[in-house]
């Protein structure tokens, strides 16, 4: 029996380390060996970013080491490491409640105290007259028009369904669903119309609608970074909407 558990603790913890770098200090000190992946999420919080975090890998598997800062506009950002299921562990590198700024410049302190600077963006200015009014509730027999004003290019308009089988009753639908729609968004001002036979067909009637906006840019990594680093900025208003009959 103790046998037996010593062999299932010591492949628990294969399983536990096996998504996490094993690469040494010494490598860590290059930048070179180091991928980043900056993901800034913004919205209408009122002087908040919604979202941000920092994954740093090998390239391959996730570096957790506690050795390793990462600074955003000269203030430090916490490692936090996550335990999925029973095997996996999730880490980035995160604060919450971070302010809106004009630019987010990014650097990294490597284990030997080295500072290097890691990404740069600075997102264009989000237009204080920006306007996309989605109502709460919709009418499921007439056709719904999405407008907005002054929004910033280049953008991308998703909208969803959470839609209920007329026979079983089963929910179906969602972001990832064939029935999603995707549409480029090519002028500041305009509109989109969601016919009514969007909502309802043969096989099942819709019950609410998720229908988010998005403006995405890029910034620039240092180039000593592996391939395929990126600092990514999307500012995204993102609503729900109740259709009623």
């Amino acid at each position: 029996m103790k046998h037996y558990k010593f062999t299932l603790l010591f492949f628990l913890l294969l399983f536990i380390s096996c998504d996490v770098s094993t690469i040494s200090d010494e490598k860590l000190n290059n930048l070179s060996n180091i991928k980043a992946q900056i993901y800034i999420l913004d919205g209408t919080r009122n002087n908040i970013i919604n979202d941000l975090k920092v994954y740093i890998t090998d390239g391959d598997k996730q570096i957790i080491n506690n050795q390793i800062k990462i600074i955003l506009n000269e203030i430090p950002l916490n490692l936090k490491v996550q335990q999925e299921l029973y095997y996996t562990k999730k880490s980035y590198y995160t604060l919450d409640d971070f302010p809106r700024s004009k630019s987010y410049y990014f650097e990294i302190i490597l284990p030997d105290s080295t500072v290097y600077p890691l990404a740069f963006i600075k997102p264009q200015n989000i237009n204080d007259s920006l306007v996309f009014n989605i109502p709460k509730t919709i009418s499921i027999n007439k056709d719904f028009t999405l407008n907005w004003k002054n929004i910033n290019l280049p953008a991308e308009l998703e909208v969803w369904k959470g839609a209920q089988n007329n026979l079983s009753g089963e929910h179906s639908g969602g972001k990832y669903s064939k029935t999603t729609i995707h549409k480029n968004i090519n002028s500041k001002t305009g509109e989109y119309v969601l016919p009514k036979s969007y909502f309802k067909d043969s096989i099942g009637i819709a019950r609410y609608l998720e229908i988010k906006l998005n403006h995405h840019e890029l910034g620039l990594t240092n180039p000593k970074l592996l391939i395929n680093s990126d600092i990514i900025y999307d500012f995204a208003i993102e609503k729900k909407v109740d259709i009623i009959e």
